[in-house]
């Protein structure tokens, strides 16, 4: 009940997937946010920010995340995968 991701093993090779690549990036690059807010049902919301610093293990970024986003992926400009919200 305190865990808040799932992970999915997806064998359809008709679903696309995305590659769990490692992509660190610099101090203010650009990130696009996605997710499903509380909120929205099954919209899925879209933000955009910088990364604007760095802490442990995580990535400090200005993009807004609404409630019920956490957990969403975080992407790089190029679309790769960099992590996952957290709020």
């Amino acid at each position: 009940t305190e865990k808040d991701l799932a992970a999915l093993k997806i064998t359809d090779p008709k679903v696309p997937s995305i590659p769990l690549e490692t992509v660190d990036p610099a101090l203010w690059d650009v990130v696009k946010v996605y997710g499903y807010p509380a909120n929205g049902g099954t919209t899925i919301s879209y933000t955009e920010g910088k990364v604007s610093g760095f802490e442990n293990s995580l990535y400090k970024i200005d993009a807004n995340i609404d409630s019920g986003n956490s957990g969403g992926g975080v992407f790089d400009a190029k679309g790769k995968l960099i992590g996952l919200s957290v709020s």
